[in-house]
């Protein structure tokens, strides 16, 4: 039987989505599993990261955690998608009315607070 692969659809804009009352706060446990759970959950379906959040996930819940070099690297993109979480520019944070963030990346952002 033949492997065909299926790509993903163009319209991205009617899948799977959460809305801004549905969007759930940051894990309180420092666990892998909730951790990467919450960010496949949040994340925008375009985000270059969702697929590699995934994996990551799905290794962390069939081996019981992660190797060094996926903690790095999870690390990295959860304290990320936490940040873009915080700054309220998440694609489930928006109501459907409202237009899409112009950018999320961190480097445009306008920092709040003092440090």
């Amino acid at each position: 039987m033949p492997d065909h692969k299926h790509p993903p659809s163009p319209d991205n804009e009617d899948g799977y989505c959460l809305h801004p009352s549905q969007v759930p706060d940051f894990p309180r446990t420092r666990a892998w599993i909730d951790q990467l759970r919450w960010c496949v959950a949040v994340m925008d379906a375009n985000d270059r990261d969702l697929g590699f959040a995934a994996s990551l996930l799905s290794h962390a819940v069939d081996r019981g955690g992660l190797t060094d070099k996926q903690f790095h690297y999870a690390s990295r993109l959860v304290e990320r998608v936490h940040a873009l979480w915080l700054a309220d520019v998440l694609g489930c944070q928006r109501r459907p009315s409202e237009t899409a963030a112009q950018a999320t990346s961190l480097s445009t952002m306008i920092p709040k607070g003092q440090a």
